[in-house]
């Protein structure tokens, strides 16, 4: 389920990975989710991809290209169809592209003529399984979305392995166990505080608050 938390409508992209392969084997869009509805979602159901292990879910908005400040034909296409486009042709089987893109996406930089700054959606919360069979999914403190730009928090979702203290042990020095479990929930080193990119950043913890 992905819930927008922002207050403008979105559409969310969802890129998905089959097994072991670092290329995306899926792109695809949900509908327009309004300011604090949610959507299902089933990751390759519309591409017919092969079962999906893991997903990125990117936030574009619904203006149109005109109206976000985007110079590109057609204007009247909305930046989230824009984007679906792009990424539909670009980054399925080939992780490369899709590592530029995500890159673009965070630093809020151009990506195929698109600046993403300007395509930036709402906040979004997903819930579900990031790992395929991970007894363990990955979860997100719902009070990042008060202070965590959108193109941080989707980045640090998209690539939790980046994120200090992903999937280890609350204690390093003893065996994984239902007293020690693993961290996998995305949240603050202060939770706190508000997010800063150099004071207070994201980090793995065992639960959330």
């Amino acid at each position: 389920m992905i819930t927008n938390t922002g207050d403008q409508p979105v559409k969310a992209t969802i890129v998905g990975w089959h097994g072991a392969d670092p290329a995306p084997v899926s792109v695809e869009s949900t509908g327009p989710i309004a300011a604090g509805a949610q959507a299902s979602y089933a990751p390759g159901a519309w591409t017919g991809a092969p079962a999906i292990d893991r997903i990125a879910v990117y936030s574009f908005n619904t203006k149109t290209l005109r109206d976000a400040g985007i110079d590109l034909e057609p204007a009247d296409d909305l930046v989230a169809d824009r984007m679906l486009e792009v990424l539909f042709f670009s980054v399925q089987r080939d992780a490369v592209e899709h590592d530029a893109f995500r890159s673009a996406y965070v630093a809020g930089t151009v990506y195929r003529d698109v600046d993403q700054s300007k395509a930036w959606g709402s906040p979004l919360q997903v819930q579900g399984a990031w790992v395929a069979g991970s007894p363990s999914p990955l979860k997100v403190d719902r009070a990042l979305t008060l202070s965590v730009p959108p193109a941080v928090l989707n980045a640090a979702v998209a690539k939790p392995e980046a994120i200090s203290g992903y999937r280890q042990p609350a204690n390093p020095n003893i065996a994984v166990g239902p007293m020690n479990p693993l961290r996998t929930c995305l949240t603050l080193v202060d939770s706190g505080k508000p997010w800063h990119p150099l004071f207070n950043g994201l980090v793995f913890k065992a639960g959330c608050p």
